[in-house]
């Protein structure tokens, strides 16, 4: 990234405007477990945006972590891309592969980036995934989400702790080498974040996740439900689209939890795994009842879409399981002209086999 790049990035952000929000100090940590960090950093992120704390809910943590191949026991790292994805906070992806030199050469590169690029950004309430230097020397995920004073604070998953970090050890932080096969041998270094927009921090006071009701039914106006149908409509004398690509372009409107591994929005990839079984999506649904909730709280006018049988379903109602009763309809989902009932076990079969797409929809509160 070009210095005038840097400088135009920086004039976009500082004339963005930034909510009230939840003080920096209030902020709590979510330490990591097996080499997760690229998922654990970034939970301060989802607070900041929601004032929400999943972190004390470890069975909503496994189910979502577990939506990436599986893995509901931390044993794989985690694509921090995909977090994003997962909780709709949208983001850019920065990396830079700087020329190979000694580290107190590209110090006043960082240093221009931290104060030309960082600064602004964080003044108007973005927030940095950002590559670092781990405990052990290896590449790390840690989360910058503030200034207090002339120090940086960021969210170190491991061992869990906030730091507040001057430039100079900000710096020393992101010097992270390349371990690709071509800089073997070499001193080149890599600059590699995603800048985070959770500048909308309107709400007040922080609620853990496990406070959230038990049960739950939103009732959407007339002209909610009417903004659904005019997001849902299938194109005239067009079937609903199937592929993941088709259906993203069709639908302009939801924001899909998808990957572009092109340059032209030609590979898009689905954040969760294709090989899951239906009870293992039990993610989605928990997605779904957070997104609810802080729709509900007026945090984030946001609903959850998910595809059943082609078509897409904004979940408005949950209700507990009880024991025995695992075939009474517990969950409720409407598209703007049909409200529907079902048990999770039938939602979970067709959210599967529409191929487990999920993504969210905004919804004007009235």
């Amino acid at each position: 990234m070009s210095a005038c790049l840097w400088l135009s990035v920086a004039a976009v952000l500082t004339g963005a405007a930034r909510g009230d929000g939840l003080p920096l100090d209030r902020v709590p940590v979510a330490g990591q477990t097996g080499p997760s960090c690229g998922f654990f950093a970034n939970v301060p992120a989802v607070t900041l945006a929601t004032g929400v704390d999943i972190y004390p809910s470890r069975s909503f943590m496994r189910s979502v972590y577990g939506l990436r191949r599986g893995d509901f026991r931390y044993q794989r790292s985690f694509d921090k891309r995909m977090f994003f994805e997962l909780f709709s906070i949208p983001y850019e992806v920065v990396e830079l592969e700087h020329e190979p030199q000694r580290a107190a050469a590209l110090k006043p590169t960082l240093r221009k980036l931290v104060s030309e690029v960082f600064d602004p950004g964080l003044a108007a309430g973005k927030v940095y995934s950002l590559r670092v230097v781990g405990v052990f020397g290896g590449p790390h995920n840690a989360l910058l989400f503030g200034k207090s004073g002339d120090r940086y604070v960021v969210h170190d998953p491991y061992p869990g702790r906030i730091k507040k970090l001057t430039v100079d050890e900000l710096i020393e932080f992101m010097m992270v080498r390349s371990t690709t096969k071509a800089n073997r041998g070499k001193e080149v270094y890599v600059t590699h974040f995603l800048e985070a927009d959770v500048s909308d921090r309107s709400h007040d006071g922080l609620i853990p996740i496990t406070r959230f009701p038990a049960e739950l039914k939103l009732g959407l106006t007339p002209g909610q439900r009417q903004s659904l149908v005019s997001v849902f409509r299938s194109a005239a004398g067009n079937p609903r689209p199937a592929k993941l690509a088709d259906r993203v372009r069709h639908y302009p409107d939801l924001d899909f939890a998808v990957l572009d591994d092109s340059d032209d929005g030609t590979k898009l990839r689905n954040v969760i795994g294709g090989e899951l079984e239906p009870d293992e999506l039990a993610g989605v649904l928990h997605l779904a009842k957070f997104t609810m909730n802080t729709w509900h709280l007026k945090r984030r006018p946001l609903l959850a879409v998910v595809f059943m049988e082609g078509r897409p379903w904004v979940m408005v109602g949950y209700e507990p399981l009880e024991e025995g009763a695992k075939d009474r309809p517990t969950l409720v989902f409407d598209d703007g002209r049909e409200i529907r009932g079902l048990p999770v076990s039938r939602a979970l079969e067709l959210i599967h086999a529409d191929g487990a797409c999920y993504g969210t929809i905004k919804v004007n509160w009235e």
